[in-house]
């Protein structure tokens, strides 16, 4: 399953290059047109994989896609969207180990299971 997750950050990685030449080519909807495409892609990707946590991942991958638009639109500033970015991907680590359930409650004897 890490595999699925590095061709999914190399994804990532292609579109920043991928979306520095549509910004120059046809400006800022060329560069918001390859963050879509990048967050239909990694969806279409985990779908293919049966990822088990689909919903929570293309969750994330969306949020950073629309801070990105954010930092090209000039509406936010590079360093407050790396602070996001973290608080994003913090969010998921701790969603991911937790599991999305609320915690067990105490066990009240050591025989009592």
């Amino acid at each position: 399953m890490v595999k699925v997750w590095l061709v999914a950050l190399a994804m990532m990685i292609a579109a920043v290059a991928i979306k520095v030449v549509a910004f120059e080519l046809a400006g800022l909807a060329g560069a918001v047109a390859v963050e879509v495409l990048l967050v239909a892609a990694v969806y279409l990707w985990l779908r293919y994989h049966r990822w088990p946590g689909l919903g929570l991942a293309v969750l994330v991958v969306g949020a950073m896609a629309v801070v990105n638009i954010l930092v090209d639109l000039g509406l936010i500033r590079p360093v407050m969207s790396s602070v996001i970015l973290l608080a994003v991907i913090i969010f998921f680590v701790w969603r991911v180990r937790r599991g999305g359930r609320p915690p067990r409650p105490p066990v009240r004897h050591k025989w009592h299971k």
